[in-house]
Parts: C-alpha cells; structure tokens; sequence
C-alpha cells in the first residue's frame, strides 16, 4: 500500500512526536501556536489511521523508518556549518560530509536529521552490495522481497524527506550508485552521507568537516571539553582556562579526543590530565558514551586503517615518520620517490589535513592522535630512514640560508627561513647523533637564523646540544665556532668561553688570518657578556684590524658592534664619542647589506641616547625607526628591543612597552634584555616589585652576565632591606656577593646592608 503523502509541516510535527515531544514541545520549536500543532496531529491521525498517540509514535516508525536517535549530549561549536549544510542541502539535494576519524560527522548529520524529517541508516557493518537492504531495513520494508530499489524509492518518496547514510566508507561505490539512483526516482528526497572521503558522484556536494578551533577561552573546542566535563563531573575544577585550551590544542580540536578527554576530568586534574596527554594519548581510553567503533581513538582510526591498501599505508608511515607539516616535495623525500598523488588520496581521505603554508606551498599534517597510531605500527628502521632523508633533504636549504640570509631581507625569504629553520632545527638534532659534518653545516645554519630572525621554537636548545657534544666541537672551524658562539651569548657565555677557547686553540696552530678574526672576535665578545670590558677590548681591536685587512665587512660591523657594546659597559667613553662609535658598525653592516644588524645597531645607539637627558628625543626617534622595521619583519627579538629602548627614552606607552618587552623577551629567551625589562617594570609597578625583582634576579643569574646579574640582586636586596626584611635581603646579597666576587656589589645597596655582611663601604 502507498504510504500516505504529508504536507512539509506535518512531516516536521510528524518527526516531532517521534521523538516523544509534547504538544507545547512542538509548537515551540516548530514556531507555531499549541493549537496548530493539535490541528496538525489530529490531521496525521486521519492520514496514518492512528487512534491514539501511542499509535501515532508506531505509525511515525513505519512512515519515517526508525526514529532519528536521539543524542544525550548538546550540541556545540558547529552552528554556523549546521545552518551552511542545511541550505546546501535544499538547493543541492546531496550533500556528503568528509573529515578524519573523531572530527564529529556523524554527530553533525544526526543534528542535520532532527531539523526536517529523516530516515537515518548506519552503514557501519554494512557489506558491499548491501546498501538497499540495510535503507529498506530503516524503512521498516521486507527486505526478502525481490524489487527492493522500487520498494525504498516508494517508500521515500511519501514526502519531502532526508535519508542519511552514515559511515559510508566500506560501501562508497555501492553508496554511490544507490544515491544516484534514488534521487533520480524521488524529486523531493534530499541525502546527506558521512565518509571519510567524498564518494565522487555526479551532483555530489563535499563539505569537509574540520576540526574545532582551539585558540582562545571562547572558541567551540574549550566549549566542547566544558560542557563535556561538568556532565562527567561537576566538582572538577575547571577555572584555569588556558590549561583547557592548552589540551585541546593538544588533541588537535577533534571532538572525540575532546569528549574522552573531558571524561577524564572524573579522575584527573586538568594539570594531571594535561601532563598525561602529553606523554600520549593512552590516557584518553574508553569514552562512556561511545558507540563500539567510537570506544577509543585508537578504535575510529583502526576503522580508517583498514580501508587504505599496503602502497598508502607505507607512504602514510613515512609522513607520519616526519617531525611536522610538509609539503609534496618533502614527502617525496622522506619516501625516497614522487609521492603526490599518494598524498592527494590520503588528503581526499581524511588522513592528512591541509595547513597554511608561508613559503607559498600547500602543505599538510597529520593530526597529533593519529601520528601516534600510525608511529606504534611503524618500523624502527622506517622511522630512522625517514629521518635521515629529512636532515638530508634540508642540508642544501640549510647552507643555501645560512649563506643568504643576512644579506636578503625580502619577503619571500623571511617566509622560507620561517619555515625551514624549524625543519632545519630538527635535521640538527638528528645529524648530533648520526652525522658529524652534517651536524657543523645545520648548526651554523641555525645560528645565522637565530642571530637574524631571533630564537624559533627548540633552535637554542638544538644549539646548545651541538655545542655541548666535544666529539663535534674538535671537527668545527674557527669560523664555525665563532658564527655558533654569537647566536649563543645572550643565553650560554660560558659555553661561548669554551668555543672561544676552541677558536683560540686553531688560531694558533694555523695561523691564517680567518681563524684569527674568528677566535679574536668571539673572545672579545664573550668577555663583554662576561663582564670583562677592559680585556675585551684588546681581543676586538685585533678583530677590528683584521676584518678591515681581509676586506670583511660584516665581520668589521661585528667587531666595531661588541667594541663599542665594551666602551659602553666600561662608563669612561661619551655618549657621543659612544654614539659615533656604533654609528662606525651601523655603516658597515650597511655596506655588507645587513639591515637586520643595521637596525640592531640603532637600537643599541637608542640606548646610548636614552641615558642623557639632552639626547632623548633622539633615542625616541631611533627606537621609532627601530620598531617599524622590526614590526615590518614580523622579528621579535628585535620588536622587543625596540620597545624596551623607548621605554627607557621615556615615551608615553612606557608601561605598555615594558609589559610587551617583558612578554616577547620570555618568549624567545633573551635573558640579558628580560632582567633588564624587569628591573625596568618593577620600578613602575610597585604592588608587583619584588615578583619582578625575583624573576630578574632568577635570569640575571642564568644569563652569566654579571651586568644584570649585579643590578638585579642590588634592587631585589634593597627592595627587601626597606620593608624591613633584613635577613632576607642580606641573604640574596650574600649570595650575588658569592658568585660575583669581582663586582662591586655593595655600591648598589644602602650602607646600612653592606654593613650587615660586615663589609662597611
């Protein structure tokens, strides 16, 4: 028999009273009066031959196949998307939604499904040639009979329905053709399929379902895990935000890993929780409201493993192998051979997710949970030939920067540099262990970055591990170890002594004139860092002498750079004599076409300036100049120092300028430059001064720079003696007077506090 056709509406109220809504239920979402709805009711009794309500739910059942399932949890995050594939639904009629494992399709298509009437098939443990009867099942049809595809075209075609195929991946062809089908039978059905990929049939319309975003407190990811944790348990402590966007970052924004996250929060603090996960993602286990194939993460990717043949396996193993984003040319590397179209189909199946690229070039990742799937089914020997061809592939890029870059200030290479030097960093860490003379090219390499863009993430702490292995440290040129030791002096001086020494050892035995500037040049730097003006002034005249007879202008700015950072630190030269000085290195930076050192030069003059009253406006000029040209590069290192020199000069935004130095400075470790905005901002923030004094003190004392060590213990010892803390204060002076035995600590505290220590001034 014909099913009974229904109007739109009572298609929708229909839908309604399945879902065991009461009649005041329906008008309000349906945005009708009470009485429509009961006008609307008694209509589908006569239609469906219901006698009661009860009847009518059955009736609903045998008209719109089985209920819509109904979820137990909100809905969150996906408003915007739901009301684009809502209208793409109408005007297109088939809509497919794709996305990787966890990202939340089937979620999305159920809540697609309770906004107009629909019948919902679950394609799970569907098998190829089954797609019809598992439609007629969900249509309450006899699936025995012979003519199904005319049966469940009938059966659709009673009113203006959405069938929703879920989890079409195993059956896709099958899917695709049974779509194609139905749709050309019945004018008025609309489809909406859940795959991994899109099933590429004609009038299909692909929506990608990407990840939540994961960047600020308000963002639908920390929504997600909130609303999700206060429902598992509402004693948790969830205040600290930024620790909630710190793990959904770390689970990529994907719903699932979100939601067993969440659940989690029954048992573990989020700082617990967050430890946890960063050691992997075991931790997230079962979550309790997950279907069978949903139970662990590990379970919805094993889903998706299953589908990919051996060749797209060994080639997802292989990027999964690579420590970031990639583009096509790099897995081509890491698989030894052309990979694109081998990445294009993972992309196409949700195991690949396209990133934003700054060279230019579309790149790719895998997300953080499923790298770590596809690394535990991975082969050791895979795993470490990849990396070789990754430190390999990076080597020519490496040299051809390292060689470049200080010269080639335009965009397009401030763009590569920021995505090779991560690369390259990690190519570092590599060669340390497996390749000597790789490892001396990738660290210069790395060096030159950091000394013209400032710190990236991990590039000191490669450094610093090169630097610190001795087997390497013998095979490195003066040369080498000089351009190595500078990109290490504002955070290590006292490995830069050991490289200087290094330097020395192969001057001497050689002789040649590039060794000597090498050795003289990172001597003299490093006993400025040190606290050794006076002796550092000998070593950089000698670099200043010969860089001019070997013609080398960048070295020459380099040397005329630190001598002039000496005369400033021994207090006996002018601001002008000092300023002239600088301006001396400024012009040959310039001739050698090194903007960044000419800009960091002027900072450094704007510091000179600052500390004369009858040359501030001056020091607020350059210090100008300084952060439109830092701000322009996009480098931090140096939009700090602009910052920090206008503070000094005394600007309107001082306050603002500090917090922002303060902030920029932590982020890429300068630790010379923090205590010395710290010092700066504790004296303009009296309810936070001796937070700040500590902090100051903590870094003056890494940096081995006894020129902010000393400052800072001063300010912290005197800010204590004054609040009447008189141990205290005598304590931390005590102690810098320990490790700083050649500085005149006492002149920086009241008599009364050097007396304490039984040294009278």
């Amino acid at each position: 028999m014909r099913t009974p056709d229904l109007t739109p509406r009572e298609q929708e109220t229909l839908q309604a009273v399945a879902r065991r809504l009461a009649n005041v239920e329906i008008a309000a979402e349906l945005h009708v009066s009470v009485r429509t709805v009961e006008s609307h009711i008694a209509s589908l009794r006569r239609k469906l031959l219901a006698d009661s309500r009860r009847e009518l739910i059955a009736a609903a059942a045998s008209y719109l196949g089985r209920p819509v399932p109904v979820p137990v949890d909100s809905f969150v995050g996906r408003s915007e998307l739901l009301a684009d594939v809502q209208s793409l639904v109408a005007g297109s009629r088939w809509v497919t939604l794709t996305g990787p494992a966890g990202v939340g399709k089937t979620r999305l298509a159920l809540e697609l499904a309770h906004r107009a009437p629909s019948v919902v098939v679950e394609l799970e443990r569907t098998e190829p040639g089954g797609v019809l009867g598992a439609i007629a099942a969900a249509l309450a049809l006899d699936t025995t009979t012979s003519g199904l595809a005319t049966a469940c075209a009938g059966a659709l075609s009673g009113g203006s329905l959405q069938l929703v195929l879920d989890d079409a991946d195993r059956v896709a062809d099958d899917v695709a053709a049974t779509v194609r089908s139905l749709l050309s039978q019945v004018d008025t059905l609309r489809v909406i399929v859940t795959s991994r990929m899109p099933l590429r049939g004609s009038g299909e319309v692909v929506v990608q379902v990407e990840p939540l975003p994961t960047l600020a407190p308000d963002d639908p990811a920390v929504r997600l895990f909130l609303d999700r944790a206060r429902a598992a348990e509402r004693a948790t402590d969830l205040s600290e935000t930024s620790r909630v966007v710190a793990i959904c970052r770390r689970l990529d924004g994907i719903p699932l890993a979100i939601e067993l996250a969440a659940a989690r929060t029954r048992h573990l603090s989020l700082d617990e929780l967050d430890r946890r996960l960063s050691d992997g993602f075991s931790t997230l286990g079962a979550g309790s409201n997950a279907g069978p194939r949903h139970a662990t993460l590990s379970a919805a990717f094993a889903w998706s493993w299953d589908l990919l043949d051996d060749p797209l396996r060994l080639v997802l193993c292989q990027v999964a192998a690579l420590p970031r984003s990639f583009d096509l040319d790099l897995a081509s590397a890491a698989a030894g051979h052309d990979v694109s179209a081998e990445v294009i189909e993972l992309v196409d199946r949700s195991f690949l997710a396209r990133v934003p690229g700054a060279d230019g070039k579309a790149r790719y990742r895998v997300l953080a949970a499923l790298r770590e799937f596809v690394g535990d089914r991975t082969d050791s020997q895979l795993r470490d030939e990849v990396a070789r061809r990754h430190a390999q592939h990076h080597r020519e890029l490496a040299g051809m920067l390292a060689a470049g870059v200080r010269t080639d200030d335009t965009l397009t290479t401030r763009q590569l540099a920021r995505v090779a030097y991560a690369e390259i960093t990690d190519a570092l860490r590599w060669a340390v262990v497996h390749d000597a003379p790789m490892a001396a090219e990738l660290a210069v390499s790395v060096a030159v970055g950091i000394e013209q863009y400032g710190p990236g993430p991990g590039m000191t702490a490669a450094l610093v591990g090169a630097s610190e292995e001795p087997r390497l440290r013998v095979t490195w040129t003066a040369p080498e170890l000089a351009t190595i030791g500078r990109a290490l002096s504002y955070l290590r001086t006292d490995l830069v002594t050991e490289l200087a020494t290094r330097a020395h050892e192969i001057a001497t035995a050689t002789q040649a004139q590039e060794d000597r500037l090498a050795a003289a040049a990172l001597t003299g730097s490093a006993l400025v860092y040190r606290g050794r003006a006076a002796e550092a002034l000998r070593h950089l005249d000698a670099a200043v002498e010969l860089a001019t007879v070997l013609g080398d202008r960048w070295e020459l700015g380099e040397a005329l750079q630190a001598r002039s950072k000496a005369l400033q630190r021994l207090g006996r030269t002018s601001a002008t004599d000092l300023l002239a000085s600088y301006e001396a290195a400024r012009t040959a930076y310039a001739a050698a076409g090194d903007s960044m050192h000419v800009n960091n030069t002027r900072y450094m003059m704007a510091l000179v300036a600052a500390s004369d009253p009858t040359l501030r406006p001056r020091a607020l000029e350059w210090a100008k100049e300084c952060l439109a040209y830092a701000s322009r590069h996009g480098n931090e290192t140096e939009i700090g120092h602009a910052r920090l020199a206008r503070a000094l000069a005394g600007g309107n935004r001082r306050s603002d300028d500090l917090t922002e130095a303060v902030r920029l400075f932590r982020r890429v470790g300068d630790l010379r430059c923090l205590s010395r905005s710290l010092l700066l901002a504790a004296s303009d923030d009296p309810g936070r001064d001796e937070s700040l004094l500590r902090e100051a003190l903590e870094v003056g004392a890494a940096s081995g720079d006894p020129t902010v060590h000393a400052p800072a213990a001063g300010a912290l010892a005197t800010t204590l003696w004054a609040a009447d803390r008189r141990a205290e204060a005598a304590a931390v002076l005590g102690a810098a007077v320990a490790a700083l035995p050649d500085v005149d600590l006492l002149a920086l505290v009241p008599r009364d506090l050097a007396g304490d220590l039984g040294q009278p001034r």
